[in-house]
């Protein structure tokens, strides 16, 4: 069972998962792996790391919540390809294990963002119980969210300093031309 909160440690939610991971580079070649996965938010950065033991030292991965693009409860993705009820393009993992869908009833996916000419990432993971993906999911989206939050008020304060610095130096240039005519 999952933990929600250790903040001895720093993790907003911690629990063992088992990752999708391809061999071969192909996704028709897979297994699942053991893995512990645990979710950090920081003051201003929040981390997802996975180890591959509870306890292990160093991170066989760390993936920034900056970086993620989209999180996906595969569960309710495809009840809802079934139910027709919404049109979505899936991620391309769950094109190709679709079939599987015993395997994706826990499973979450993490989709990163693109950055220059690296083509985004997909993460599968697959969580122990429904309770561990319904605590993780919400809690995940939680810390991304707020840091979108973050950057665009940050985003809108240092446009505001522009835009009110524009505006005096504008006024300045004005009232120097005003006093230089009278």
């Amino acid at each position: 069972m999952a933990e929600t909160h250790n903040a001895s440690e720093g993790a907003v939610w911690r629990g063992p998962v088992k990752k999708l991971v391809m061999l071969n580079h192909s996704w028709k070649d897979r297994r699942w792996n053991n893995r512990w996965l645990e979710l950090h938010d920081g003051n201003r950065t929040a981390t997802l790391r996975y180890y591959l033991e509870d306890g292990g030292k160093e991170p066989i991965n760390t993936i920034s919540a900056h970086q993620i693009f989209d999180i996906v409860d595969v569960r309710n993705e495809l009840r809802s390809r079934q139910d027709c009820s919404s049109v979505s393009n899936f991620p391309s993992i769950l094109d190709i294990i679709s079939s599987d869908t015993e395997d994706l009833e826990f499973s979450v996916l993490i989709v990163t963002r693109s950055e220059g000419l690296d083509r985004g990432r997909e993460y599968l993971f697959r969580m122990a119980s429904a309770a561990d993906l319904q605590s993780f999911v919400p809690a995940l989206r939680g810390v991304v969210e707020s840091l979108k939050v973050s950057t665009e008020l940050t985003s809108l304060i240092w446009r505001l300093r522009i835009r009110l610095r524009t505006i005096y130096e504008g006024n300045l240039f004005q009232l120097f031309v005003a006093v230089m005519i009278f």
